[in-house]
């Protein structure tokens, strides 16, 4: 399976960007402390070990991993304080697609806008 790189970023109160081919939406940083990510059409959604960005090598596996694993109705384990290098792998199936996700930094800024935090990571498909 090859990766590819994203980025989710949300700048103030606007609305977040590039989480909707995963089936996802940023819905607002719980608390000020948390992004909170939750499905917006995704089937499942799901928190992968940190080591299975290079253990699953195959769609079988993905599926695999993604149906034994208990579905989450919001993931917020990324800050909006300060940024951060993170090892976060999720698992996502959405409209028949199984996505492997690699969150590995945040960061944190903040303009005219307000807070602009910016999630690097790469996903598998």
């Amino acid at each position: 399976i090859n990766s590819e790189e994203f980025t989710w970023q949300r700048s103030g109160g606007s609305a977040a960007t590039g989480l909707a081919p995963f089936g996802l939406k940023w819905v607002s940083n719980g608390k000020s402390i948390s992004a909170i990510i939750t499905k917006d059409g995704a089937d499942k959604f799901v928190l992968l070990d940190s080591d299975d960005w290079t253990n699953i090598t195959s769609q079988s596996e993905l599926e695999q991993s993604i149906n034994q694993a208990n579905d989450m109705s919001e993931y917020d384990n990324i800050s909006v304080e300060a940024s951060s290098e993170y090892n976060e792998v999720l698992g996502v199936k959405y409209e028949g697609h199984l996505f492997l996700l690699h969150i590995y930094e945040a960061t944190v800024e903040v303009n005219a806008q307000g807070v602009v935090v910016t999630i690097f990571g790469e996903y598998k498909q």
